[in-house]
């Protein structure tokens, strides 16, 4: 339990008062530094968004990902780790020449237009020759 403040000596009450001015000192850089993150976000989120509408697909959604980390971060103090994560590198979809070059399980790629996933290993085949190696994924 703490101590009563009249039945502290001089050191305690000193000591005690440089706590109280440190904790101040300390709320006072929270909120000057959450202010300033804020107005950080502001002025770069439609850098980014214009970013992500010039650039290709892949691009795009890396700078969607970040316009969302900085959401999280004004709105919740840190952004979700699962936001910052790295995503699935995306590409064209190329014809493999061979088996050390065929797509992966979980590997995203662009083909006519939409994204796939491949469901399996091995993977050599276009998601229009063989559907059922590929999910097609939402751009959400």
């Amino acid at each position: 339990m703490a101590k009563e403040i009249s039945a502290m000596t001089d050191q305690e009450l000193e000591a005690l008062y440089v706590d109280v001015a440190r904790e101040r000192n300390r709320r006072e850089s929270r909120e000057s530094a959450t202010k300033a993150l804020v107005e950080a976000v502001a002025t770069i989120r439609p850098t980014l968004e214009a970013y992500a509408e010039a650039y290709s697909a892949s691009d795009a959604d890396l700078a969607s990902r970040i316009c969302d980390a900085l959401t999280q971060v004004r709105e919740a103090g840190k952004p979700d780790e699962a936001t910052l994560a790295p995503a699935p590198s995306v590409m064209e979809w190329v014809q493999p020449a061979g088996s050390h070059d065929a797509y992966q399980a979980g590997d995203i790629v662009f083909f006519q237009g939409k994204k796939w996933k491949s469901s399996q290993d091995g993977n050599v085949w276009s998601p229009a020759a063989y559907p059922q190696g590929w999910e097609e994924v939402s751009n959400g």
